[in-house]
């Protein structure tokens, strides 16, 4: 049996997309403001001149219906989806393209170093009920969080982190 794949993708040898609007192909309020988001300011650069690996994670990440995000390369730029959008809470949307240190600075010393341990090493890591200190904006709240990441590799190394939460706070 075989299983048709979505209509849009070019053919490779095609030489690929050619803009953020075919690259990106998820719906809702983050796949919109991916696309139309400088990326050129960050360490990613243009979305036109990402990586198949990133391209594919990003949308991996804007049509899951779980919370989830990406952390990219050495600073750890930020992407998330729809579902995401209340942990950053009142710094969406000015988290995203950010280094995860900037927008989490309260949560750091606990996440921190597990992030940058397995963007590191490559270790995949998960917590059950993990206890995450994170400003929404209206002060710091203590969430207890199943949260997991990861590594997403490029040519065999690992160039970001992939995760989903889930708010398990009661």
């Amino acid at each position: 049996m075989r299983l048709s794949g979505p209509t849009n993708v070019p053919p490779p040898e095609s030489g690929g997309y050619q803009s953020a609007e075919e690259r990106i192909v998820g719906k809702g309020e983050m796949a919109g403001l991916v696309r139309a988001f400088d990326w050129s300011s960050t360490s990613l650069g243009p979305i036109e001149n990402w990586s198949r690996e990133l391209v594919a994670i990003v949308n991996l990440t804007l049509c899951s219906h779980n919370p989830a995000r990406i952390l990219w390369g050495p600073d750890l730029v930020l992407i998330f989806n729809d579902a995401y959008r209340f942990i950053p809470g009142k710094r969406h949307p000015d988290a995203l393209g950010k280094p995860a240190r900037e927008v989490y600075k309260e949560a750091w010393p606990i996440v921190g170093p597990l992030l940058e341990n397995a963007y590191t090493t490559g270790e995949t890591f998960y917590f059950d009920k993990l206890l995450v200190p994170i400003d929404t904006g209206s002060g710091a709240r203590d969430f207890y969080l199943d949260y997991t990441y990861s590594p997403v590799f490029e040519n065999g190394k690992i160039a970001g982190l992939f995760g989903l939460l889930q708010d398990v706070t009661t």
